[in-house]
């Protein structure tokens, strides 16, 4: 059984075990002995579940609104288009992981299979399935690449969704532009079914009820991510090696942002010891434009290159 569905047992019954005790008359001294030491015992246990590590990827997605019926059914059209379109997000944002950000809008990713999470439950209350990475292996100590995959999911779909709307517009800045289709998809779906969300994994859970889903839905719905790669002869201003941030003018342009991930912070000090900050050089920049119904067009730059004015070492992707 999954951890989920033990957990969620094991609190129904303390919830149920509490009810009788609280209903238990005070001349029933057997009865009471009883049922406090089986409450006792299903606390112990659930300590003992609340201990494990919980390094392979599990999370229940529990689903309500329109297209559930009660607690015991789901369409069957909805729920199934639901779980795929989950599937293909953690599966792009595995792929992103494993390649260091570079997948593009198209082509082959990493092995499916490598991502692929099995339905291992249904959850009722509402309606929901228990998702589960099945590893031969067994428990790891640390966190498994799916597990990360589906953290990182599951904390895109909270800042899109977050009432900050700094907060969802840098995770739209950031995002890789495949995985924001796959995202932009998903809350559609949930969205268009007037269904509503929660999640949960082992120590959290999000709740994207119906003001949730609107305000992820207007974010991303209508919202377009084009990357383009830029080339510029400029002054480099000014390195930030340990918040990896860079400051440049030229070609027209004023521009700060961050630095490419793959750029070393050693290399990054070296600019300032060469020194090359304040001197010319020629840079190579990736620009995102994004577009949405909910603000003006915003452009934030990556530096991914730098190329001395005199031949000095340089940095590629």
């Amino acid at each position: 059984m999954s951890t989920f569905l033990m957990r969620q047992r094991l609190e129904a019954e303390s919830a149920s075990l509490q009810r009788l005790i609280d209903h238990t008359s005070s001349t029933d001294i057997l009865g009471r002995v009883s049922l406090d030491a089986r409450l006792r015992g299903v606390r112990k246990e659930l300590e003992k579940l609340g201990r494990q590590l919980g390094t392979r990827a599990e999370i229940a997605l529990v689903f309500n609104g329109a297209p559930v019926a009660g607690a015991a059914a789901i369409e069957a059209s909805f729920g199934s288009k639901a779980i795929d379109a989950f599937q293909r997000t953690v599966a792009t944002a595995f792929a992103v992981q494993a390649s260091d950000g570079r997948v593009g809008q198209r082509g082959p990713t990493i092995s499916s299979e490598m991502a692929a999470l099995h339905i291992t439950g249904v959850v009722h209350g509402s309606f929901g399935f228990i998702l589960e990475e099945i590893d031969p292996k067994g428990e790891q100590w640390t966190d498994s690449a799916l597990k990360t995959a589906a953290d990182a999911t599951v904390r895109l779909l909270e800042r899109v969704s977050a009432p900050d709307e700094a907060e969802a517009e840098a995770a739209l800045e950031e995002v890789n532009d495949r995985l924001f289709v796959n995202i932009r998809d998903f809350v559609k779906l949930v969205h268009d079914h007037k269904a509503t969300l929660t999640i949960s994994e082992k120590d959290r859970t999000l709740e994207l009820n119906s003001p949730a889903l609107a305000r992820a839905y207007e974010r991303v719905a209508n919202a377009t991510i084009v990357d383009e790669e830029l080339t510029l002869d400029g002054i480099l201003q000014g390195i930030l090696p340990g918040a990896r941030r860079f400051e440049f003018r030229g070609g027209g342009f004023e521009i700060k942002g961050k630095v490419a991930r793959d750029i070393s912070e050693e290399y990054l000090r070296s600019l300032e010891s060469d020194p090359m900050v304040g001197h010319e050089i020629t840079g190579i920049f990736r620009r995102r434009t994004v577009r949405d119904t909910t603000s003006a067009v915003r452009e934030t730059y990556v530096l991914v290159r730098v190329i001395p004015a005199k031949g000095l070492p340089s940095h590629a992707l």
